[in-house]
């Protein structure tokens, strides 16, 4: 599933952008409030990719950068 969807993310997006893929599966997630409230803040913050790297390290997401500078992270997380 992984696989296809990098795939499919790498040659299906438009060229200039900054895909990312994020994985999650609800039982392997540690703190979904802290998840939850990350998105919220994503909507009306800037938040670096950094950030969304390493939320999604503590939390057991599966977060790839995939194209250019990967800012999609930040949403995909």
């Amino acid at each position: 599933m992984i696989k296809f969807a990098t795939n499919l993310l790498i040659n299906e997006s438009a060229k200039s952008s900054n895909p990312g893929l994020c994985v999650a599966f609800f039982d392997k997630i540690k703190d979904v409030l802290k998840v939850i409230n990350f998105g919220k803040k994503a909507k009306s913050e800037f938040i670096l990719k950094d950030e969304a790297i390493n939320l999604a390290k503590e939390q057991n997401i599966y977060l790839k950068p995939l194209k250019n500078e990967g800012f999609g992270v930040i949403g995909g997380t």
